[in-house]
């Protein structure tokens, strides 16, 4: 029997949100369909101040197929607060604890957010300001692949410190929307690359880090997530190896 084993490009790095969605089909990295809450966290690499975890809510949940869908109707992180009220975090991880997948040259990451308030038609007011829900941080996890239980964790600065709109808005089932795009293309670290497996990614959302009266109820979704890579084959194609157990890790394992 001849079994056929699909190939993706050799790299994927693309500068824009167009390429971004460009190139070969979804290259999925790491389970995108599983998520945890997670307490505070301090960066080892990148950005490394810890993220912020002020009165926590653990509201966010997978829609769909999860956050590879290009399509946040698909699949998403999804969060909803509600009428949130005064400074909130939330911090959620994507992936599985003892599950990592590629032994990858990563170079960057880059994924889609639509964010909807219901309350509202703006998100340019003080209640949106100080309470609609945004993405303040991203980052992810790689794990060792010789040489014990090592982790390595890679964050962004802080995108926002606010609610308001950083693009433009539109009328939305009686609220309004926005979308945003984030991107890393360089991440500038210090590692060896084939000693590492991508592990889970990180989101720290939160609302404004003050306490004012008012309200406002927002929902989030994250999806179109992305990991870059470079292995340095020009037009030659690779074979995806498959999800394994951290135990596992120092093997090649192709689905």
């Amino acid at each position: 029997m001849v079994k056929s084993i699909p190939t993706y490009q050799s790299v994927f790095q693309p500068k824009n949100k167009t390429e971004h969605n460009s190139g070969d089909p979804w290259l999925k990295m790491m389970p995108t369909d599983k998520l945890t809450h997670e307490n505070k966290l301090t960066p080892t690499q990148g950005d490394t101040t810890a993220w912020s975890d002020y009165a926590k809510l653990t509201t966010t949940n997978i829609k769909g197929v999860g956050v590879h869908s290009k399509k946040w109707e698909d699949g998403s992180a999804y969060c909803s607060w509600g009428s949130s009220g005064s400074k909130h975090t939330e911090i959620i991880r994507i992936g599985e604890q003892d599950n990592s997948c590629w032994n990858t040259n990563i170079t960057g990451l880059g994924f889609e957010v639509f964010r909807h308030r219901t309350d509202s038609s703006t998100f340019n007011n003080d209640n949106a300001n100080q309470h609609c829900i945004f993405v303040k941080r991203f980052g992810f996890t790689s794990l060792k692949r010789y040489g014990g239980d090592i982790h390595s964790f890679w964050s962004s600065p802080v995108l926002a410190t606010s609610g308001e709109a950083k693009n433009s808005t539109f009328a939305y089932e009686g609220g309004v929307g926005t979308y945003e795009f984030y991107q890393v293309t360089n991440l500038n670290w210090n590692r060896d690359p084939d000693d590492w497996c991508l592990n889970s990614f990180y989101i720290n959302l939160a609302s404004r880090d003050v306490s004012k009266p008012g309200t406002a109820t927002t929902k989030v979704y994250i999806y179109n997530l992305r990991f870059y890579y470079d292995y340095g084959n020009g037009n030659h194609r690779i074979v995806r190896s498959a999800f394994r157990p951290k135990s596992e890790r120092t093997k090649l394992i192709i689905n």
